[in-house]
C-alpha cells in the first residue's frame, strides 16, 4: 500500500446546453453543460500551491444516461489540460463497464451490488472504490467546484489521522474540515429568501459553525460534515460507505453511517477549503424534494439507531437534527405552499404545482422503508468488495489505469 493521499471528487456533467433538460435522468445540484467551460479545471490548477505528494481520483457523474462516453471525454480533456505535475486518474463511464465485466465473471453477485454510476452517493462510492484499487491508504473527499489555496493543505490533512483525539484513546479515522467563501467567511447568509422560513438550513448551520468550528479546541467531535473537506483513513472507507438509500444530504448520511459502524467525525478548524459553487440549474422544487427524502430517510434511520444501538438523536443536533424531528410535516407543508406562492407571483404555473405535488410526495407517497437494515445488507456487500479488491489489485489496477 502507498503512503500517498488522494484527493477523491466526482465530476457533473450533462449534456450539451441546447438538450441539458430533455436529455436529464438523474437530478444533481449543479451539473455543468459538457459544452460549457465547468469548475473541474480550475479545481485541478488549484492543487499546483500545495506542498507534498499526492495524487487525485475522479469519476464521472453524468446527469444523463445518453451522454455517458461524452462526459468521459470532456472530463479527460479537463485532465490532460490542467492538472499539473501530480497523477490524475479518471474512474468513468468506461472503467466501470470493464470491472463490471470483470467482477461479473466471478459469479458473486454480492460484489455487483455496490457498483453504480447513478446517484451521489453511488458515484462517491466509486471515487472510493478508484483509490483503493490505486493503493491509497488515506483519501480526502472533495468536490470540483472548491478550491484548495492552502500550500500546507496536505500537511494539515494527515497531520490528527491515526493519533487519539484530546480526551479519547481510540485514534481518529475521520477528519472533516469547514468551506469558506469567496468573501472568506464560514456563516451562511441569516437572511434566507421568504420560502426558507420553515426550511431555514443555514440558520441550523451556522449553530453548527459556533459549535464545532469557532474557539478551542481546534479539533472537536462533529456532528457537522461537508462532502467537500473530509480526509478518511482506509480503516473507515473499506467499512464504511455512502448509502445509497440517501438520494441527497450524503454527507451528513455518511457521518450517521459512521456512528452505526463506532466511528466519530472530527472537524478541524484550520483544514479549510475555498467553495465556490456554479449556479445551481434544476428548479427549486426539484431539489426541495431531494431535501424532503433526505430528510424523512435519515429521520427514520437516526430514530432507528436510537432505538436499536442507544445512539441519541440529539447527537446530531443542531444540524441535521433539527429537520429530523416530529414538525418536519409542518415545515414540508409550510415551505412548498409559500414556494408555490412564489412561483404564481412569477407565473409559473407548472413550478407551483411541483410544489404542491411535494406536499403530497412528502406526506402519503415517499416511504424510507428500513433505511439502517437496508444500509447494514449494502455495507457486508461493500466489505466484501473491498476485501476482493486487496486480493486482486495488481490485476485491477492493470486492467483500469
Amino acid at each position: 500500500m502507498t503512503e500517498q493521499v488522494a484527493f477523491i471528487a466526482p465530476t457533473f456533467w450533462g449534456p450539451p446546453q441546447e438538450q441539458f433538460f430533455t436529455d436529464t435522468d438523474q437530478i444533481y445540484d449543479h451539473p455543468i453543460a459538457i459544452d460549457q467551460p465547468g469548475c473541474l479545471s480550475r479545481f485541478l490548477r488549484s492543487l499546483d500551491c500545495l506542498k507534498g505528494d499526492f495524487s487525485v481520483v475522479l469519476s464521472s457523474a453524468s446527469s444523463s444516461r445518453k451522454w455517458e462516453d461524452e462526459v468521459d471525454e470532456r472530463i479527460r480533456q479537463d485532465i490532460k489540460q490542467h492538472s499539473g505535475g501530480y497523477n490524475c486518474h479518471l474512474f468513468g463511464y468506461r472503467e466501470f463497464r470493464k470491472l463490471k465485466d470483470y467482477i461479473e465473471q466471478t459469479n458473486r453477485e454480492e460484489l455487483l451490488v455496490p457498483l453504480s454510476m447513478y446517484g451521489y452517493s453511488d458515484v462517491r462510492n466509486m471515487s472510493i472504490l478508484a483509490a483503493h484499487i490505486l493503493g491509497h491508504d488515506l483519501i480526502i473527499s472533495t468536490d470540483d467546484d472548491v478550491v484548495v489555496d492552502d500550500p500546507h493543505y496536505i500537511e494539515k490533512a494527515g497531520e490528527q489521522i491515526n493519533r487519539p483525539a484530546p480526551g479519547r484513546e481510540e485514534p481518529v479515522k475521520v477528519v472533516c474540515g469547514p468551506y469558506y467563501t469567496e468573501e472568506g467567511t464560514i456563516n451562511y447568509a441569516t437572511r434566507p429568501p421568504d420560502w426558507m422560513a420553515y426550511w431555514n438550513n443555514a440558520e441550523a448551520m451556522n449553530e453548527a459553525f459556533n459549535r464545532y468550528i469557532f474557539g478551542e479546541p481546534r479539533l472537536k467531535e462533529s456532528s457537522y460534515v461537508v462532502m467537500g473537506n473530509i480526509v478518511l483513513h482506509r480503516d473507515y472507507f473499506t467499512e464504511v460507505p455512502l448509502d445509497p438509500g440517501c438520494h441527497r444530504g450524503e454527507d451528513m448520511d455518511w457521518l450517521i453511517n459512521g456512528r452505526v459502524s463506532g466511528f466519530r467525525f472530527f472537524m478541524d478548524r484550520e483544514f479549510s477549503v475555498q467553495h465556490k459553487p456554479p449556479p445551481r440549474g434544476f428548479p427549486l422544487w426539484q431539489l426541495v424534494r431531494l431535501d424532503i427524502e433526505r430528510f424523512i430517510y435519515d429521520r427514520k434511520k437516526v430514530r432507528q439507531i436510537e432505538e436499536q444501538l442507544q445512539i441519541p438523536a440529539d447527537y446530531f443536533d443542531p444540524w441535521p437534527g433539527r429537520f429530523l424531528t416530529d414538525d418536519l410535516e409542518e415545515r414540508i407543508y409550510k415551505t412548498n405552499m409559500m414556494l408555490s406562492q412564489q412561483y404564481l407571483i412569477d407565473g409559473d404555473k407548472e413550478a407551483a404545482q411541483g410544489c404542491l405535488e411535494n406536499i403530497f410526495y412528502g406526506r402519503h407517497e415517499y416511504k424510507p422503508g428500513d433505511p439502517l437494515g437496508e444500509f447494514r445488507s449494502f455495507q457486508s456487500c461493500w466489505q466484501e468488495l473491498m476485501g476482493f479488491i486487496d486480493r486482486q489489485r495488481d490485476e485491477l489496477k492493470e486492467l483500469l489505469f
